[in-house]
């Protein structure tokens, strides 16, 4: 993408996208522009993804009294993504789930903490797919993150994590 989407990321910076808004339509667009480039591997996809960020379109997931979206302006969104680029929708899904399991959890501090990233207009990715068989709230997988010189290693074996590279917050093991 070019210098148009630069001036659009800085643009978007200043606030949330609302649903509806002549700016989100323009964000649409500008991501649609660049989709078949993406596809060629002309372009890169932390490129739409920074105009997706830039706009704050991880908070459509919260409910409207939060500074979110009404479900139906979610699924709007997720459609409209869908069509210009395929791969953006796909990309924020963990981020949507997780918000989803820590909405439903609202007297967890630990996941009132990841709402507050959350209405920050931060995008988390999820480290959470092993193989084998997990229940729902069965716990938090055998992976872990260990301290190991002067930062950390991931330890484990994950088989899905699609859209986590273009994240800035990464949910592994316990919240």
């Amino acid at each position: 993408m070019g210098n148009a989407d630069t001036s659009l990321t800085t643009a978007l910076d200043a606030k949330a996208v609302t649903p509806g808004s002549p700016e989100l339509r323009h964000l649409i667009d500008a991501i649609a522009a660049g989709a078949e480039a993406r596809d060629r591997g002309e372009s890169s996809t932390h490129d739409a993804i920074a105009l997706v960020r830039a706009a704050k379109l991880g908070l459509y997931r919260l409910p409207a009294s939060q500074g979110g979206a009404s479900l139906p302006q979610l699924y709007e969104l997720v459609l409209d993504l869908a069509e210009a680029d395929s791969n953006i929708p796909h990309i924020l899904h963990n981020h949507f789930a997780f918000v989803e399991k820590a909405l439903r959890n609202p007297a967890s501090p630990r996941y009132a903490r990841w709402l507050g990233f959350a209405r920050e207009g931060q995008l988390a990715g999820l480290g959470a797919s092993e193989l084998g068989t997990q229940k729902i709230g069965d716990g938090d997988g055998l992976t872990r993150l260990e301290p190991h010189d002067d930062g950390s290693v991931l330890n484990g074996t994950k088989y899905y994590s699609t859209g986590n590279l273009l994240s800035r917050l990464l949910k592994l093991g316990t919240v």
